[in-house]
C-alpha cells in the first residue's frame, strides 16, 4: 500500500491525530465512528477511494442500495450481483467521514456503522488481494 522508502506526511498526521484522540482523557472522540473514519481515510490515503457518488458499475446516481468492493464502491439495484446491502445511513456516514476531521466523524446507527465497516474492509480486501479478519464495529469503544 505504501512504499516504505517514501515519506507519507499525510498518513503520519492522520495516525498522530487518531492516537491523540485515543490518548485524550477522557477519550471523548475515540468512538466507533472515529475508528471507522480513520480506517476510511487511511484507505483513501493509499489511493483506494471507493465510489460513493454514483454506481461504481454503471454510473447511475439513484437507487444505490448495495456495496461491492470488487466493483469499487456503491452499486445500484440493477448492478448489485455479488454486493451486500448498503443503507442510505451507511452511505451518508462514509460521505460525511471523508469530509470531516477525525474528531468530528458523523454519528450513525449501529447497523449503518456495521455496513460501513464491511464496505471499508471489502474495498481493502479487493485492492490488497487478500482476506482480512474484521475488527468489528462493536469491539471499538
Amino acid at each position: 500500500m505504501f512504499d516504505l522508502d517514501d515519506p507519507h506526511p499525510g498518513v503520519y498526521h492522520l495516525l498522530a491525530n487518531e492516537l491523540a484522540l485515543l490518548d485524550a482523557d477522557p477519550p471523548r472522540h475515540a468512538t466507533t465512528h472515529n475508528a471507522l473514519a480513520f480506517r476510511l481515510k487511511l484507505l483513501l490515503a493509499a489511493g483506494f477511494t471507493p465510489q460513493l457518488a454514483a454506481c461504481a458499475s454503471c454510473g447511475e446516481i439513484e437507487h444505490l442500495s448495495s456495496f461491492s468492493g470488487a466493483a469499487g464502491g456503491v452499486v445500484c439495484s440493477a448492478c448489485e450481483a455479488n454486493a451486500f446491502p448498503f443503507s442510505q445511513a451507511a452511505l451518508d456516514f462514509l460521505v460525511g467521514a471523508v469530509g470531516a476531521p477525525l474528531a468530528a466523524a458523523p454519528a450513525a446507527p449501529p447497523r449503518a456503522l456495521q455496513q460501513a465497516e464491511r464496505a471499508i474492509l471489502s474495498a481493502l480486501e479487493h485492492h490488497a488481494h487478500l482476506r482480512l479478519r474484521g475488527v468489528g464495529a462493536r469491539s471499538v469503544p
